[in-house]
């Protein structure tokens, strides 16, 4: 556990590859995959060779055989992996557009709420300001009104003497 608690979000330690590395490693990919398919075709040529030059010519057909295996082989762990590489390609775009939506949400979220604090913030504002004019005409009728009973307390007293 960390320090001072986790707080749940995980961030990747290593920066992104530039693109210019990335072109260059999948370069070299396919210069490795041509090598390979360079040497199984030398290899090829190399038994066929041998195949013509032996009197034995089962034995050179099993050895064909074998060698066709092998390439056989070697071309499945070559698709393979051809795949792989397209799947984890195909799941890092869509890492990046994960990570793009967070932040767009997350700067929208952050967005919205500063707009909804200032709207939260105007209503108050004119609650209050509401309020003390209501409390304003609230004292001054008051007022008014103890002025009327004292003006008909008066009236009374000139009527009743």
């Amino acid at each position: 556990m960390m320090r001072g608690g986790s707080c749940g979000v995980v961030k990747w330690v290593d920066p992104e590859w530039p693109k210019s590395m990335q072109k260059m490693l999948d370069k070299l990919w396919e210069m490795t995959v041509e090598l390979k398919e360079s040497a199984f075709s030398s290899l090829l040529d190399s038994v066929e060779m041998k195949l013509w030059e032996s009197v034995d010519m089962t034995k050179h057909k099993r050895d064909l055989m074998g060698v066709e295996d092998n390439v056989s082989k070697v071309e499945k762990e070559r698709d393979a992996t051809l795949a792989l590489k397209a799947k984890a390609e195909q799941g890092l775009t869509q890492a990046r557009k994960d990570l793009h939506q967070a932040k767009v949400l997350q700067f929208t979220t952050t967005s919205i709420d500063k707009c909804m604090r200032k709207d939260a913030e105007k209503q108050l504002k004119l609650c209050k300001e509401d309020a003390k004019r209501k409390e304003q005409t609230i004292r001054s009728l008051l007022s008014q009104e103890d002025a009327h009973r004292a003006k008909i307390r008066k009236i009374k007293e000139m009527c009743d003497n």
